[in-house]
């Protein structure tokens, strides 16, 4: 007796029903992930983003519940890859993208980031000064989204710099024979 038969219509039935099955698992541990690293302004966007009627309630309701504890009803209308960050945003990036001339048109003028009342302009130069918060960076991005316009996370992302250790004076994560002189310092190995 074969345990599986892809001639038999039932075993093949059985087998996308678990397929089905696995991918919903999977995408439930997914979102609970996403819900988990999610800064407070996005997840009561994302729940408010629910129901027109009852968004509010749900952002206040269940903001810091964990996301297998929110009921189904609320979770199957939200789609958390809408408001999920990287682990990273470089506040130049998102300087950057805000002082853009399309960008900045759809932004208008007036205040950007109401819980400091800062104008477009005082966030842009509070961004450039690089002492902005993942947290402050993740509410302005909530204030944005929630005045309809979509950005592209990935622009934002932070890129990994390279290191230099300060001892040494030798910078990682560059090949050395790529440098001026063609030789590499302190015996370079590549590893």
């Amino acid at each position: 007796m074969k345990i599986f038969d892809f001639k038999n219509p039932k075993h093949v039935q059985i087998l996308k029903e678990e397929i089905t099955r696995a991918k919903r698992l999977i995408k439930e541990y997914n979102e609970n992930e996403m819900w988990k690293n999610m800064p407070t302004p996005l997840r009561r966007l994302a729940l408010s983003s629910a129901d027109d009627d009852m968004g509010p309630d749900f952002a206040d309701e269940y903001e810091n519940v964990e996301w297998l504890n929110i009921p189904d009803t609320v979770t199957n209308r939200i789609n958390l890859s809408n408001f999920a960050l990287p682990k990273r945003i470089s506040p130049y990036a998102l300087a950057d993208w805000l002082r853009s001339g399309s960008n900045r048109s759809k932004i208008g003028s007036g205040i950007l980031h109401a819980g400091s009342n800062q104008t477009v302009d005082g966030v842009i130069n509070f961004l450039e000064r690089g002492t902005a918060s993942q947290h402050y960076i993740a509410t302005i991005i909530a204030e944005l989204i929630e005045r309809g316009i979509q950005i592209n996370f990935k622009d934002l992302q932070e890129k990994p710099a390279n290191d230099i250790n300060i001892t040494t004076g030798n910078i990682t994560g560059v090949d050395p024979y790529s440098m001026p002189g063609g030789k590499p310092r302190n015996n370079w190995t590549g590893d």
